[in-house]
């Protein structure tokens, strides 16, 4: 019904809806008993009544909806460059806070559809789930990027072995941190996860050293 009523709109404007209304309705009024007993200039200005307050109501309803679309946020656009991806985490978490902060009725949609994204971050998932929860629960969603951080970087800290190289914690740390806030798509994803499964396994044998190496610098050349 919306759909035919923007393309009637669209097609004959506000006029041509309100002759229909007003025509619909006027032919149901002049079947009333009540018209017989009027004369036909009592009928007229009847009629001038009725023509001013339908068309007083049209324009009145048509402005509510113009100015209900144009309080309601639409994050279609938001969603799109969050599917295509920032440049940055940064700007991918920022741009998850801006979605669930808008007035768009459709927004927790969209990010459930973003948490589906095959090459979404596990970063973006987490601050997204985070985001519907606080949503479910009426809370404010702000501070998404520190919040989800701070709770990952606590769970691979805990996660690394202990060993006698000094330099392994903070490495893995840093290693795994990178691998959970890059989308699967970065061209260097797959070999930084191959660097890491061997680390955890073998330590840093030539292997593990070799795709370090590699990664710097192909890293550094990506900057």
């Amino acid at each position: 019904m919306e759909r035919l009523w923007r393309a009637a709109f669209a097609v004959g404007g506000i006029a041509a809806v309100g002759a229909f209304v007003f025509w619909s309705l006027y032919k149901q009024w002049l079947a009333l008993p009540i018209f017989e007993k009027l004369s036909q200039g009592q009928t007229f200005t009847v009629m001038l009544v009725f023509l001013a307050l339908t068309f007083s109501a049209l324009i009145a309803a048509f402005i509510l909806h113009a100015r209900g679309k144009a309080e309601t946020d639409d994050v279609f656009p938001l969603y799109e460059r969050l599917r295509v991806g920032l440049s940055s985490p940064q700007e991918n978490v920022a741009q998850i806070e801006r979605i669930a902060n808008s007035s768009d009725p459709k927004k927790e949609k969209y990010l459930r559809e973003a948490a589906s994204l095959a090459d979404i971050s596990f970063f973006e998932v987490d601050v997204i789930n985070q985001a519907l929860e606080d949503l479910n629960k009426k809370k404010d969603v702000a501070d998404l990027r520190i919040r989800v951080r701070e709770r990952e970087l606590h769970k691979i800290e805990s996660m690394i072995p202990a060993t006698d190289d000094p330099l392994f914690k903070p490495i893995m740390i840093t290693s795994k941190y990178w691998r959970y806030v890059t989308r699967k798509s970065h061209p260097q994803y797959g070999k930084m996860n191959d660097f890491i499964g061997i680390a955890l396994v073998k330590g840093f044998n030539e292997e593990a050293l070799k795709l370090s190496r590699e990664l710097e610098a192909e890293l550094k050349m990506a900057v």
